[in-house]
């Protein structure tokens, strides 16, 4: 976990540098104020990586956390130029493996149903869609879901496309973020999905798709947004710092656009700076 913090870190200040008067405290924000939380490395999903690690000779650990930093570098980007003030792990003065682990282990996930309009058909891979094809009616709607519990893993049969959400299991996780950040909010990225041949129209040409699980909690802990955003790029894209410049930005624009559109009245949170533990 140090090492991949340690690496996280690196990748990141070299991506760009921010101002020290943003680091902490937002006293005397504009905009509403967003924490940015990455995703753990253990939700990583990828059918790529081989073809990553023959295009940039990058392990997966290396792949993973390139991802992370360019994912939450566009997020930041596009947060500040849409009028918000959020707030990065990456460029924080904290202690950054400290403050991570204590929030990873103050949440759960759980699968839910996509919201209908990010909800496709279209978005199958051409597997998919051949066994699809085959299968009786009634075992098509069969669909198996999979939550975790207090670390077990639970199934159950569901008929809709569904995403990851997180869960909070530490009643006093959310609390402890907005007295200790001065935010209104946490955005969590919660998974990411690099899938292999998608199909996304009727000519049968081949795509990728990027798919980004986030959950938005307000200072109240009330989730207001959350659901998953999807980006296609071509198949033969294989670098990181391709699919980072083209799907990982525009899918981090999707998002801020959906989070512009949320009515939340500001938290009032206390002027102190408080240290997790």
């Amino acid at each position: 976990m140090k090492k991949s913090v340690l690496v996280l870190l690196c990748l990141f200040a070299t991506m760009f540098v921010f101002s020290q008067d943003e680091t902490v405290s937002n006293n005397g924000k504009k905009g509403r104020t967003y924490l940015l939380v990455p995703f753990e490395s253990k939700m990583y999903i990828s059918d790529i990586d081989k073809k990553i690690y023959e295009s940039d000779g990058l392990g997966t650990a290396e792949i993973r956390a390139k991802f992370q930093a360019a994912l939450d570098q566009n997020l930041f980007i596009n947060a500040k130029e849409n009028g918000l003030q959020p707030l990065s792990f990456y460029i924080m003065e904290v202690d950054t493996q400290k403050e991570l682990s204590y929030i990873y282990s103050s949440i759960g996930y759980k699968y839910e149903v996509l919201p209908k309009e990010e909800n496709k058909e279209e978005d199958q891979t051409v597997t998919d869609k051949l066994k699809n094809k085959f299968k009786p009616k009634e075992e098509k709607q069969k669909q198996p879901e999979s939550n975790t519990t207090n670390g077990e893993i639970t199934t159950q049969r569901i008929t809709e496309e569904r995403y990851m959400q997180t869960t909070i299991t530490n009643n006093n996780l959310l609390q402890t973020l907005v007295n200790t950040y001065q935010v209104d909010g946490v955005i969590f990225i919660n998974q990411i999905d690099l899938l292999n041949n998608i199909v996304t129209d009727g000519s049968g040409k081949h795509n990728r798709m990027l798919k980004v699980h986030y959950t938005i909690y307000d200072a109240n802990g009330n989730i207001i947004q959350s659901g998953a955003e999807k980006t296609y790029f071509p198949a033969n894209v294989n670098s990181v710092d391709k699919i980072s410049k083209t799907a990982i930005t525009e899918n981090a624009k999707k998002i801020i656009e959906k989070i512009k559109l949320i009515q939340v009245e500001p938290s009032s949170t206390n002027s102190s700076i408080e240290v997790l533990h």
